[in-house]
């Protein structure tokens, strides 16, 4: 059974987990907090649409960070929010 599910809340820090492996996590970290101030998206726990709004503000980014946050965006729309 995938880690993966269907749920609609996500909290941000699975946001910048979906990102950390390739970034690192303080860079994932700042991006999404960055994001989420752009955004103005306040709090922690978000909707679905929330992250995927935020890894679309990341994925404006250029380079790495740009890259693993459009990948990661497909995942989340394909596959759920990782809930581990």
């Amino acid at each position: 059974m995938s880690s993966l599910t269907t749920n609609t809340k996500i909290h941000s820090s699975k946001i910048a987990e979906l990102l950390s492996k390739s970034i690192g996590q303080e860079k994932a970290n700042e991006v999404v907090l960055q994001a989420s101030k752009d955004l103005n998206i306040k709090g922690d726990s978000l909707e679905k649409e929330e992250a995927l709004q935020i890894l679309e503000k990341i994925g404006e980014s250029p380079g790495l960070v740009g890259i693993v946050a459009r990948l990661a965006k497909v995942r989340v729309r394909l596959e759920g929010i990782p809930q581990r």
